[in-house]
């Protein structure tokens, strides 16, 4: 699950210890920056176009109240 704290940074939830591979003929999965959104997301649905857009906001360009 992937939430926003309050300053702005999104922080990424994962309560799985992991994948435990004990196939002896697995094969590192190495993923390039065209493969970007199939490296993120293995399987299940596609993540919202935004996930690619969102930074952290840069602090210099925040307007404090």
């Amino acid at each position: 699950m992937y939430v926003f704290e309050p300053g702005g940074n999104r922080v990424e939830l994962f309560g799985d210890s992991g994948y435990l591979i004990l196939d002896p003929d697995w094969k590192t999965v190495t993923w390039n920056e065209n493969e970007l959104e199939k490296g993120v997301i293995w399987y299940g649905s596609a993540l919202p176009e935004e996930y690619f857009l969102y930074g952290t906001p840069d602090v210099s360009k925040v307007q404090v109240k």
